[in-house]
């Protein structure tokens, strides 16, 4: 049964969606050629080339690698073929447009996914922030009022806080009087 795009991971869609993307750029040949029907040799050895790139280099399952361009597994096999033959008898200076896509392509993933990895550690430091502002304002009211610490609150010390921290904001907390549960 032949898959949906619907029906692959998520880092799989955005894998090919990183490739169709560097092969317009680099080679300028536009995504909706490959995604078409076409049989045009130039548009069929293309698509080739990316199920030899989805199946070989990223380990996509040939079903799911067909899925992106509305194939089924055969077909995306059958591509793979199709791609070591032109890469050995070297079919319009195919070796030359596989190098420059493959290169660009590795290059445009592992960017996307280190900025992905940035955004994500940023995402969380922020996150602490926010838990950091929190403790920081109820320390201030709980210094202003004298009344004790509450216990959502005492739990986000404990995670948040080494445990030397943690004893130096208790001492000083006693030191003004505030009760701690």
């Amino acid at each position: 049964m032949k898959k949906n795009l619907e029906d692959i991971p998520e880092d799989q869609k955005m894998k090919a969606a990183i490739l169709l993307e560097t092969i317009e750029r680099e080679l300028g040949i536009e995504k909706s050629f490959i995604l078409s029907t076409s049989r045009k040799d130039d548009i069929a050895v293309m698509r080739a080339m990316c199920f030899h790139i989805l199946i070989k280099v990223e380990k996509f399952g040939p079903s799911n690698a067909g899925a992106v361009f509305g194939k089924d597994h055969a077909t995306a096999k059958h591509g793979v073929k199709i791609h070591a033959e032109s890469y050995e008898t070297n079919y319009h200076g195919y070796k030359d447009k596989y190098e420059r896509l493959i290169s660009r392509y590795l290059f445009e993933r592992d960017s996307k996914n280190e900025r992905s990895e940035f955004f994500s550690v940023m995402n969380k430091l922020n996150q602490k922030m926010e838990e950091l502002k929190k403790i920081k304002n109820a320390l201030v009211g709980m210094s202003i009022s004298r009344k004790p610490l509450d216990p959502e609150l005492l739990e986000i010390i404990n995670e948040t806080f080494p445990e030397d921290d943690k004893r130096t904001i208790i001492e000083q907390n006693i030191a003004n009087g505030i009760q701690l549960d």
